[in-house]
């Protein structure tokens, strides 16, 4: 049978983007040594299974679309690690196709590397394209660009023409984000109708950190980031894994992740004593099936979750039991956690819900600016965002309204 018979006409490639090796892991350097190196680590350990499925599928191609790395941390031995990976895949024919993005644009590297042959790089901010070649026949071309400065703020679709018909498969890749989508930089906007008239067979998305199938025909798909970096980033973390063919695609996701954030929302109304909460505390340890950091919203329409944090104790049961749970292979760690009370009074609620709506109409950041000036504030207080200083102040006021 030729290549160009029917049945050999199918493509199969990883979708992946916003790896961000070497990302910093802000707020996390106060956690103990061993689980702080094994979070600075995280994203090489994504990065190393992204490299196993690849080859463990046979794939033809992996698709790396925006923010491979961390710019501001873009370190040469990150590139030399990333490097490699790919070499691994060149011992086994497997192509890569790598756009930079708003995290990692060209023009911020200062020591760029050169990869192998197998790697294909989009040079610049016009829409290029380059041909997958299998058994010396065209089956595939893939379209895209790069950053080159921080921000691409025009829409880049218009750019996007296919281009030679008699190529079996057109995919097209776009770091950028769906306009109007005010919760994310607004980097090369696209309109999705816009782009679902572009007559390509899959748009590979990067930018979001967050899966997503925006469209299925044709299917417009974020991958999300490989590894969670903060609790706004829980669940599984990967790519997906595509087969094409003339009639069809099938998508599969597969987690990447060597650390899983999650977020539990725990009811307490029930505990009325230390020995029944330290057994929630043991329950919600036991449930981790690989490392996991876990940011708990204690919830209860009973004051003694107050009493209970107020004196300090359920501080000192998630210190005892991370102390416990961070020696094992599948290590737990509450890293940070949220009182939920309900049942404050009326009139409390009435004053905290106007609070909130005035600080919400006011930026926590330019409120606390003339504080990270002073030299003395900056080295003995970590910087929050708004959303924790919300938090804190909310949690302060329910333990005023619980005296009164």
């Amino acid at each position: 049978m030729k290549f160009g018979d029917t049945l050999k006409r199918q493509i199969t490639f990883i979708h992946a983007a916003d790896l961000h090796i070497d990302a910093p892991f802000k707020g996390m350097a106060t956690l103990p040594a061993s689980l702080f190196e094994a979070t600075q680590k995280s994203t090489y350990r994504a990065f190393d299974r992204l490299i196993e499925t690849a080859i463990e599928k046979r794939v033809d191609f992996v698709l790396i679309v925006g923010d491979l790395f961390d710019q501001d941390n873009r370190s040469l031995h990150a590139q030399i690690y990333v490097r490699d990976g790919f070499a691994q895949l060149e011992q086994y024919g497997i192509e890569v196709f790598v756009s930079y993005g708003n995290h990692d644009y060209v023009k911020g590297n200062k020591y760029p590397i050169t990869f192998t042959s197998n790697v294909h790089v989009f040079p610049g901010e016009d829409v290029t394209s380059f041909t997958y070649l299998k058994e010396n026949e065209p089956l595939a071309e893939i379209y895209g660009f790069s950053y080159e400065n921080r921000a691409v703020t025009e829409n880049k679709v218009p750019q996007y023409e296919r281009k030679d018909a008699s190529i079996p498969f057109h995919i097209a890749t776009l770091h950028g984000s769906l306009s109007g989508n005010d919760e994310h930089d607004p980097y090369a906007p696209f309109l999705l109708e816009e782009m679902k008239e572009k007559p390509f067979d899959y748009w590979a998305l990067g930018h979001i950190h967050t899966r997503a199938h925006i469209s299925e025909n044709p299917p417009i798909v974020y991958p999300g980031n490989i590894q969670g970096r903060h609790r706004k980033e829980t669940g599984e973390k990967g790519c997906y894994y595509c087969v094409m063919d003339k009639d069809d695609i099938s998508l599969t996701f597969i987690p990447l992740q060597s650390i899983l954030f999650v977020e539990h929302i725990v009811d307490i109304s029930d505990v009325q004593s230390v020995g029944q909460f330290e057994v929630v505390l043991e329950n919600l340890y036991q449930s981790a099936v690989q490392p996991q950091f876990n940011h708990v919203i204690f919830r209860s329409t009973n004051d003694y979750l107050l009493q209970l944090d107020r004196e300090g104790i359920i501080e000192d049961f998630i210190m005892l039991w991370n102390e416990q749970y961070q020696l094992l292979p599948n290590w737990q760690h509450i890293y940070d956690y949220k009182i939920d009370f309900h049942e404050a009074k009326s009139q409390d609620q009435f004053f905290i819900a106007e609070l909130r709506e005035s600080i919400n109409s006011i930026s926590i950041q330019d409120a606390v600016l003339p504080l990270w000036k002073e030299q003395n504030v900056r080295r003995h207080v970590e910087k929050m965002d708004e959303e924790t200083v919300i938090e804190e102040a909310e949690k302060l006021l329910h333990y005023y309204f619980s005296q009164t």
